[in-house]
């Protein structure tokens, strides 16, 4: 038996970071709200997007305009009205366009954009930037709010997690060590239930604390009802299943 510390499972959790730059316009989730991955989380006046959407649009227009005219020099090549130079050249003008609107559409969805979506934003006069959960999970924290200014890629905006299992990290000294096992099954008990929480080994530590002379067990406990909260102190039992 030892003691833990609960923390989120990281394997099921995420920082959201803002994929643009600007000042957030409005709130749409609050904290505690269940949300499925692409949820519209925050949105932000920001340039950033305006830019990267006329880029998009720009680059599907040169890339169509291009392309037709590649295909009218195909005709007239065929007539022979036109010298083969100009038709490659007026091919190679038309891939390196579509090449251009693919980066373009790359970009558009870096921040999050639906390419479905485009044709309805082209005709929006206010382009907004939008913040979406990269995951499903409960927003456990929001870390922004109503005006703020976000820098895009560095602004942590909210956390994100699947509750439904929680990483307990467990501190086994030396004498005990041998006894523990990756897969092996360990009962988890805290004060907010009289019914202890199941869980398995997950990793065991490849280092010791120097100052504890303890190595650190990250276990996967089922977290019923959500009742085990990060940073709460438990208790460990472990089974014993290998010995």
């Amino acid at each position: 038996v030892t003691t833990g510390t609960v923390a989120f499972n990281g394997d099921r959790s995420t920082q959201v970071i803002s994929p643009v730059s600007g000042p957030v316009t409005r709130l749409l989730v609050q904290q505690g709200a269940y949300v499925s991955a692409g949820t519209a989380l925050a949105t932000l006046s920001s340039p950033d997007f305006a830019a990267a959407i006329g880029t998009y649009r720009n680059a599907v227009a040169t890339a169509t305009n291009l392309q037709r005219i590649a295909d009218q020099d195909a005709q007239l090549f065929k007539t022979d009205a036109l010298s083969r130079r100009d038709l490659e050249q007026a091919q190679t003008d038309a891939a390196s366009a579509v090449a251009d609107r693919e980066s373009a559409l790359e970009q558009v969805r870096s921040l999050g954009i639906n390419p479905a979506t485009l044709d309805v934003a082209s005709a929006t006069p206010n382009i907004t930037g939008v913040i979406r959960a990269p995951i499903s999970g409960s927003v456990v924290e929001r870390l922004i709010t109503p005006g703020q200014l976000l820098e895009a890629g560095t602004t942590p905006a909210f956390t994100i997690a699947d509750l439904s299992t929680v990483w307990v990290m467990a501190n086994v000294f030396e004498a005990d060590l041998a006894a523990v096992h990756k897969g092996e099954h360990v009962a988890v008990t805290s004060p907010v239930s009289t019914t202890p929480f199941d869980g398995v080994v997950d990793y065991v530590g490849a280092l010791v604390d120097p100052a504890t002379r303890a190595t650190s067990v990250r276990l996967v406990v089922k977290n019923r009802q959500d009742l085990l909260k990060r940073d709460m102190y438990v208790d460990v039992a472990f089974q014993g299943d290998h010995q």
